[in-house]
């Protein structure tokens, strides 16, 4: 009856967010009886790029080789290089240093260059651009061995509305694969081609069909122009005869030596560039990645139609197509179109077999660094943050780098479902077992039980473990715990208190009500000092503070994941106020004594953790100061001004929390945003709370001792500050 569905109606919730946030979403499906997850396309992304004269004095770690220091605020004078001249060893080593910096900021260079950000906010229902699109091509197929023009023509276009088959073909004819006559030059690469063309090594022996039968009329005249003596018409084919190769291995399901012997006539004839690469980037794949650009495309281009039925669908009650959560730019195809009901994962296969190696890489990495710069000691405890979203999107890599630093491997059984963790015989881990000081999210500790009392239990594992007390720090620290009388000393997971989210430290930080970085750790440590593990016990849940402030005492590392290129370091408050309030309460508690911390990108296709001051001055200068990032902001509308305004605020987070404050960062995000008269202007009409806010940050900056502009600048600052007040309060 019409009474019985609006009483339904009354019950169901529609829960919209962006594509990772499974979880989150899932949060808020379990405080309702009915609710519809309907995920929306993350923004899209665009390559940082290199912008006016990017200066490195502090924003780039300089080379320090043989004693010898070479940095961008050295001063060379004719003197020098006199002295050099009369010196032939001292002018050798000269130069080998300085190439070796040289090379080392040709490489910072380009991977700032390369460097992905989220260019704005996701318009509901809206129509992606080719720019945007190509943003993503970019992104997903990083790696792919495919050119950048190859994928800005496959998103202009697919957005265009062009078929595939068309686009295929002006794909090959337009050369887009930069593919010449090759390593044998054109005139030998022409006759193995017609060799290989008339040569009957393809033909079955029982129904004598031929190579030519595969193909269609049109490419039968393909084959028959092969043989023109004109060079140009025999290169075009050449190319598109790339992805006929294919098809025909594909469909027609061709023995494996005849495939091999199409690739290799075809890699030697027709050589890209690269012919290192070419040699290497087999035709099937290079013509498989062009089939995959082109579906992503399609995908994004016709996302917003679903989106839009979906939202609608869950507003009326009515169902919902399922599909998973996760990340576009590291799933790809699997997870669109979005505006599907997502679900998460299974938290019983966490984590997965392809997390585990990368969280293994991810940690030898990272202890490899550390004894780089600890002349060989390991790290004694080491506290690795789990979130729920990243458990997520990564499929536990957080968790394998826990098993991985204590020395453990997952125990199965015949279904796939995750029963245990195992310890490693020490012999075959080669290295001692780091203590874990496990920092969780109010969202992982809630959606994730099975595995935190899994980790507890192997935590107590390791604790009994008859090994020697340098090889074992979970043993060492658990008896010297035991002999301060600290209770069940083998805890290891932390989180706030039952039901409640958040360390308070961004609360903190927004409000400005806080004396110094160490009282931000204090908050950290006070709020997260709830420790769980062993449900069913009454052991989960309950306070232990001196147990948590032993483990700090120890703890030489922190190591933080990154899930996505949406909310980086720099993007969100949760990193600051988590990840760098945890290395504060680690250094108060530690006498001073710094804390250092890894950043693991796991968007990014190669493991390759960075120092955190590396990934800050990288962020900062993609993002916050790149005048790309801020026009994409601007043409946000209030929003974006919002988006920038939070930035600021972070920049007081890190420098609170991290001692990160260099001088350049502020300096560059006041000529950005207040002393551009134009920029500030805009900020000032789209919303001058947030452009108070930028004003607000900058001169808290100053006034906590962390950046020490000329007096011109703060009295522009106050003056703008005080005119901004007065339009808000209507003076």
């Amino acid at each position: 009856s019409y009474k019985e569905l609006a009483a339904i109606k009354e019950l169901i919730s529609d829960y919209r967010t962006e594509m990772g946030s499974s979880t989150q979403g899932g949060v808020a499906e379990s405080k309702t009886k009915f609710t519809a997850l309907i995920p929306l396309l993350a923004s899209s992304v665009e390559k940082a790029g290199l912008y006016e004269d990017i200066p490195f004095k502090s924003s780039h770690r300089f080379v320090q080789t043989n004693g010898a220091v070479f940095n961008d605020s050295m001063v060379f004078t004719a003197e020098d290089a006199l002295e050099l001249l009369n010196d032939p060893a001292q002018f050798d080593l000269f130069v080998n240093e300085y190439s070796n910096y040289m090379n080392e900021l040709s490489n910072y260079l380009a991977e700032l260059e390369q460097r992905l950000f989220s260019e704005g906010l996701h318009e509901i229902g809206g129509k992606p651009t080719s720019e945007q699109v190509s943003g993503y091509l970019n992104a997903v197929l990083e790696g792919s061995g495919l050119d950048d023009s190859v994928l800005n023509t496959i998103a202009e276009s697919i957005t265009s509305g062009m078929q595939k088959k068309t686009l295929l073909l002006n794909l090959w004819n337009e050369k887009k694969y930069n593919i010449s006559a090759g390593e044998f030059g054109r005139s030998e690469g022409v006759e193995r081609w017609n060799s290989f063309l008339n040569d009957n090594w393809l033909t079955s022996e029982s129904d004598g069909v031929h190579l030519r039968d595969f193909f269609s009329d049109e490419d039968r005249f393909a084959l028959d122009l092969l043989s023109s003596e004109d060079g140009n018409i025999i290169e075009k084919l050449q190319q598109y005869l790339l992805y006929q190769f294919l098809r025909i291995q594909r469909d027609w399901g061709l023995a494996s030596d005849a495939a091999e012997k199409i690739n290799e006539i075809i890699v030697l004839s027709i050589a890209g560039s690269n012919k290192n690469s070419a040699k290497s980037h087999q035709v099937g794949t290079i013509a498989a990645e062009v089939d995959k650009a082109i579906e992503l495309a399609l995908a994004l281009k016709n996302n917003a139609d679903l989106e839009i039925k979906s939202l609608v669908r869950s507003i009326g009650g009515e169902y919902v197509v399922a599909g998973p959560g996760g990340d576009v730019i590291r799933d790809g195809l699997s997870i669109l179109p979005t505006g599907k009901n997502i679900y998460a994962l299974d938290p019983y296969r966490v984590p997965s077999s392809l997390a585990m190696l990368r969280g293994s890489e991810a940690v030898n990495q990272i202890l490899s660094s550390h004894q780089a710069a600890n002349e060989g000691r390991f790290p004694e405890t080491v506290a690795v943050t789990l979130w729920g979203l990243d458990t997520i999107k990564t499929k536990g890599e957080s968790v394998a780098m826990v098993l991985s630093l204590v020395g453990a491997e997952l125990k199965k059984e015949a279904t796939g479902r995750i029963v245990g963790f195992e310890l490693i015989p020490l012999e075959v881990l080669g290295r001692p077992r780091i203590d874990v000081l496990c920092s969780l999210s109010g969202i992982f500790r809630d959606s994730f039980a099975n595995v935190i009392d899994l980790l507890d239990a192997l935590f107590e594992k390791v604790a009994a473990a008859e090994e020697p007390l340098h090889m074992n720090f979970v043993r060492k620290h658990v008896q010297q715990l035991q002999s301060q009388g600290v209770e069940r000393p083998t805890s290891r997971l932390f989180s706030n208190p039952p039901g409640e989210f958040g360390s308070m430290v961004n609360e903190q930080i927004g409000s400005g009500e806080w004396t110094d970085g160490k009282e931000l750790g204090n908050t950290w440590e006070n709020r997260n000092s709830f420790s769980y593990g062993g449900s069913g016990s009454g052991e989960s849940g309950v306070r232990r503070s001196e147990l948590l402030k032993g483990l700090l005492n120890t703890t030489d590392r922190i190591i933080q994941e990154v899930d996505c290129v949406e909310y980086g370091l720099t993007d969100i408050q949760e990193y600051y106020a988590n990840t760098g309030a945890i290395k504060k309460a680690a250094e108060n508690n530690r006498g001073g004594r710094k804390v250092s911390v890894s950043v693991v990108e796991a968007f990014e296709k190669k493991v390759r953790p960075r120092e955190l001051e590396d990934t800050l001055r990288m962020e900062y200068r993609s993002k916050l100061l790149n005048p790309k990032w801020a026009e994409a902001m601007v043409k946000q509308g209030s929003a974006g001004a919002y988006e920038i305004s939070g930035r600021l605020t972070a920049t007081i987070g890190w420098a609170g929390t991290a001692d990160f404050q260099e001088k350049w960062v502020f300096d560059g995000a006041a000529d950005r945003y207040a002393l551009d008269e134009t920029m500030a202007q805009r900020l000032r009409e789209l919303n001058p709370e947030a452009f108070r806010n930028i004003l607000k940050r900058l001169l808290e900056a100053n006034g906590r001792g962390y950046w020490s502009p000329e007096s011109s600048v703060l009295m522009k600052l106050q003056e703008l500050y005080d005119d901004v007040e007065d339009d808000i309060e209507g003076l």
